[in-house]
C-alpha cells in the first residue's frame, strides 16, 4: 500500500536536510584535503588505507554557443534542436 503523501513529502524533507547537513560537512572536508595539498605542494595524497585525493587542473575545450549564435544566426537556427524532459524540484 502506498504512503500517504504528507508522510511521503515529510520524510523527504528530512533526507533532503540531512543531505544538506552531510553535503557541508564533505565540503568542509574537501577543503581541508586541499588545504594540506596546497601546504605540502603536492597535487595527489595516497593514504596507507587506499584512499586516494587528487586535485588538479582540468582543461577543456568547449563550443561557445553564445557567441555562435550571435555571429550565424541563420546557421544556429538551421542547427539547434528542441528537447524536452520532466524536471522534479522540492523545496524544503
Amino acid at each position: 500500500m502506498i504512503k500517504n503523501i504528507n508522510e511521503i513529502m515529510a520524510e523527504l524533507a528530512e533526507y533532503e536536510a540531512l543531505k544538506a547537513e552531510l553535503t557541508a560537512t564533505i565540503s568542509g572536508l574537501q577543503d581541508e584535503v586541499k588545504a594540506y595539498m596546497i601546504e605540502t605542494g603536492v597535487d595527489e595524497v595516497l593514504t596507507a588505507d587506499g584512499h586516494k585525493a587528487t586535485w588538479r587542473e582540468v582543461v577543456s575545450n568547449r563550443f561557445d554557443s553564445t557567441t555562435f549564435k550571435k555571429k550565424l544566426p541563420e546557421v544556429y537556427a538551421a542547427y539547434i534542436k528542441r528537447t524536452s524532459c520532466k524536471r522534479f524540484t522540492f523545496n524544503i
